[in-house]
């Protein structure tokens, strides 16, 4: 027995250009999953209060402090990059850092390197991966440190209940011996396809340290994830039912399609028909439910590899002619981006006014009530 996978969506039905299947991009599309600059001040996405071990008065720290004030050495301004390289994107405005949290003066980056500390920033959601070709986290830092006390970067795929260590595109796996600020990137094949990915920065200063060298200091976090030409995904339409359908359909109308790998949610869709001819120049968008912000259909939950059933859409356009063969196709405008394959069979829309088909509905299952 199938069990059809319904979609809990805001639904539209849109007519327009379309081929048999999408053409791809001639390059590859970056799309920007996650980003935190530290500066909007009541919506910071990392948690210092998680992670273990946890212990030391060298803590994560979050304010736009480059003073020492005395007591500390000056953090080194965001303006002085590693060969001049690149620009922070707001210069010397709120960072993350590790701070001597007993410091009576400074709360710059800082530390106490008698104090042995172990301490964690976490982002507090993950984000999903599905259906993209490579993900990166991109971020800017500084830590001069020491053999004895340096920043680590960490990722976690199951909610944060275990964390792994990563290397970035320098091979380091330590952040250390940087007085000044260096653009970094870290990729790894485990960030693909993950519905809950999330990264830490763990700072350790353990045992003697030679002096009071700048601890670990991070800023404009981003995750990138890119797509190549030729998408990973296809989308390929089934059927539709009821099928014929009337020319003044007032709703009901279900699209069964196809995903041949595992999809995250939010993600926009739309329907998008032929004419009889096969021809789609002069394409007809038709909205239902009587939005008209948006054309398409957006998920709520994840969608896994399988056959999925759109919600009951309609009501399809008067002014499509009546015609004997409609292709039509579901396409994902939103990253990443995936193949729209239209459907091998057709869709008839007749004449209603002096004959009414219909069809009994299709028993459907639902990810959200099962």
């Amino acid at each position: 027995m199938v069990l059809y996978r319904s979609i809990k969506v805001f639904v539209f039905l849109v007519v327009t250009l379309s081929q048999s299947i999408i053409s791809t991009q001639a390059q590859v599309v970056q799309t920007l999953l996650f980003v935190e600059d530290f500066d909007t001040v009541n919506n910071i996405s990392f948690s210092t209060a998680m992670g273990t071990p946890k212990y030391g008065n060298n803590e994560w720290f979050i304010n736009n402090e480059y003073n020492g004030n005395g007591q500390y050495p000056n953090t080194i301004s965001q303006s002085i990059t590693l060969g001049n390289i690149g620009k922070i994107g707001y210069a010397n405005g709120r960072y993350l850092h590790v701070r001597d949290m007993n410091a009576t003066l400074a709360s710059n980056a800082c530390f106490n390197p008698l104090n042995n500390s172990e301490r964690w920033a976490v982002m507090n959601n993950g984000v999903c991966t599905f259906g993209f070709d490579v993900i990166g986290l991109n971020f800017w830092w500084t830590c001069e440190g020491s053999s004895k006390s340096y920043g680590e970067v960490y990722y976690s795929i199951d909610g944060g209940t275990t964390w792994i260590l990563t290397k970035n595109t320098d091979n380091l796996t330590k952040y250390k011996n940087m007085p000044v600020w260096k653009y970094t990137v870290v990729e790894d094949s485990a960030f693909l396809d993950q519905l809950d990915l999330r990264f830490a920065f763990k700072w350790t200063n353990v045992g003697a340290s030679s002096g009071e060298k700048g601890p670990f200091s991070v800023d404009d976090i981003m995750i990138v994830a890119t797509t190549n030409p030729l998408p990973p995904t296809n989308i390929t339409a089934v059927f539709a039912t009821p099928n014929p359908i009337c020319q003044e359909q007032v709703g009901g109308i279900r699209f069964f399609f196809n995903v041949s790998d595992d999809l995250c949610p939010y993600n926009v869709f739309i329907v998008e028909f032929a004419d009889s001819a096969g021809s789609f120049a002069n394409a007809t968008p038709i909205s239902a439910y009587g939005t008209t912000n948006v054309f398409g259909l957006t998920t709520t939950v994840p969608m896994t590899a399988g056959l999925w059933v759109s919600p009951p859409m309609g009501p399809i356009h008067t002014n499509i002619p009546i015609g004997g063969c409609y292709k039509w196709r579901v396409r994902m405008i939103t990253p990443p981006f995936a193949g729209a394959i239209v459907s091998t069979g057709c869709i008839q829309v007749i004449d209603c006014i002096d004959s009414i088909v219909t069809m009994e509905a299709a028993v459907l299952k639902d990810p959200q009530n099962p």
